[in-house]
């Protein structure tokens, strides 16, 4: 029969086991895509003077020239929302029933969502009203091929 700890001793079991230190869990290592390391090598080697500039930068140089890369990106986008946010408001206001759907829509999202959902809401719904607006084409019926 197998003995029973007491009380006592889980504590100290528990004890001890937190004085251990916990494990850490293995580092993700991202998975490398082929194609997208055949398109590198072959930039890299239409460009080994840009390689060595960024080969030579210090990794903090090299972070920082990412994130300038990355905030630029951003406000690229930033300003093709803001283009695109005037006239999709446009539109909204020359159908006031598709605004008013969208707009119910738009109240169960967060503040930081809304500008973008509610561009994608707008094209959606132009798509679907060119493709009302536009009869489709009867097709011939079909011809018997064979005889």
């Amino acid at each position: 029969m197998k003995a029973q700890k007491t009380l006592g001793e889980l504590a100290a079991e528990k004890a001890a086991a937190s004085l251990q230190p916990a494990e850490q869990p293995a580092p993700v290592v991202p998975k490398n895509n082929p194609a997208i390391d055949a398109k590198i090598d072959a930039f890299i080697a239409d460009n080994p003077k840009l390689f060595d500039y960024y080969k030579s930068l210090s990794p903090e140089r090299l972070v920082r020239a990412c994130m300038l890369f990355r905030a630029n990106e951003t406000e690229r986008e930033d300003r093709r929302q803001a283009r695109q946010l005037v006239e999709m408001k446009q539109w909204a206001e020359q159908n006031p029933q598709i605004k008013a759907a969208i707009f119910a829509k738009l109240d169960r999202l967060p503040d930081e969502q809304r500008t973008g959902a509610f561009i994608n809401l707008v094209r959606r719904a132009q798509q679907q009203a060119s493709r009302i607006a536009v009869p489709s084409i009867p097709k011939a019926p079909a011809q018997n091929q064979g005889m």
